[in-house]
């Protein structure tokens, strides 16, 4: 079986065949503009691999011309497949004089917002749940970017972790000045002297030397007392010249590394809770902390190399989710940059 797809800006349109079936082949039709032969190819062939893949580039403003290229390929191709969920007006027009012409044809639409499948042939039609889907990885490389791994922010979510997040999240809530006193906690463990992993040994003169309020000491030592009472640390002993503390687990130190970890995991961990109507996961692949390159080739800008970090990002079947996680007071930049950043990696189908 052959399929066609016509080429138009939105990636997920343009390979929707290659989602929904697995064709011996297709072939793209466009104006040949901001061509990604490569990443189509690449996709395709990791999905189907012995599917062949043709591009045919030509005018796509002139109707009579796109009336003999589809024609063409009716003539050529035996058992034939044309989709119709994207491509540029006069190729859809052309594709109807050549249905017309050919009315054993068999024609689809994917409906991506609700991942069903609509299939046309000799006056009939039928309709299925395609069970399409993409990883968040796929969605940004078929958009010309790449996701850098960063080993050095991955807080696990599993049974271990999961209470350690409800813990902090409940300190959260009700803790006004979270943020501020998270920094804080990391400004005083620059002074720990205690070797062990989740230990920590703070002089107090060393650390109020380095501090302009002589207040910090106090509101180091509250805010100590209130990750005690929540179960975030299990020892707290507090002398005239040090502080002595011990995080109760790995995970309760790597949440309190940033002021963000805690509202970000809730969030991821939310999610991954979240089921449908028939009790299966609501989405399909779920990734947090993704720094995206944006011409997916580390180092080649001659300008800069330009790299973003989104909180979250979600997949529904074929729908992703971008989220930013904010704890606090949001400037206009970064509305901006999440809007940027789905726009260019999620396309039209894009939540923000």
């Amino acid at each position: 079986m052959t399929t066609v797809e016509f080429l138009y800006r939105c990636p997920t349109e343009n390979i929707a065949s290659a989602l929904t079936l697995k064709p011996e082949k297709i072939i793209f039709i466009g104006k040949g503009a901001d061509k990604k032969d490569g990443i189509y190819t690449k996709f395709i062939k990791s999905k189907s691999p012995k599917t062949q893949i043709e591009f045919i580039y030509t005018d796509t403003n002139d109707l009579n011309n796109l009336i003999s290229v589809l024609s063409d390929i009716v003539a050529t191709e035996k058992e034939i497949t044309f989709d119709l969920t994207g491509g540029e007006d006069l190729l859809l027009v052309a594709m109807g004089v050549v249905l017309e012409r050919n009315n054993n044809i068999t024609v689809q639409r994917f409906d991506i917002k609700n991942n069903l499948l609509s299939v046309f042939k000799n006056g009939s039609k039928s309709e299925a749940k395609a069970a399409a889907m993409l990883t968040v990885d796929e969605q940004i490389t078929l958009h010309g970017g790449m996701i850098i791994e960063d080993k050095n922010d991955e807080i696990p979510l599993n049974n271990q972790t999961a209470p350690v997040i409800e813990a902090l999240w409940s300190v959260f809530k009700v803790d006004k000045h979270y943020n501020t006193n998270v920094k804080l906690l990391q400004r005083a463990l620059k002074f720990n002297t205690d070797n062990r992993e989740l230990f920590a040994k703070i002089n107090i003169a060393e650390f109020e030397y380095n501090e302009t309020d002589n207040r910090t000491t106090a509101w180091l030592i509250e805010f100590l007392e209130f990750l005690k009472y929540g179960g975030i640390i299990n020892y707290l002993k507090l002398t005239d010249d040090e502080i002595n503390f011990s995080f109760k687990s790995a995970t309760s130190k790597e949440l309190l590394e940033k002021s963000g970890n805690v509202l970000e995991m809730k969030v991821y961990k939310t999610a991954n809770e979240i089921k449908d109507q028939n009790g299966a996961p609501f989405y399909t692949d779920l990734k947090r902390s993704v720094i995206i390159d944006w011409d997916g080739k580390i180092g080649s800008s001659k300008t800069g190399d330009t790299k973003n970090e989104i909180d979250c990002i979600f997949m529904q079947s074929l729908i992703p989710v971008f989220i930013s996680c904010k704890g606090g007071e949001i400037d206009e930049a970064e509305l901006y940059k999440l809007d940027a950043v789905a726009r260019r990696f999620g396309g039209k189908y894009a939540k923000k």
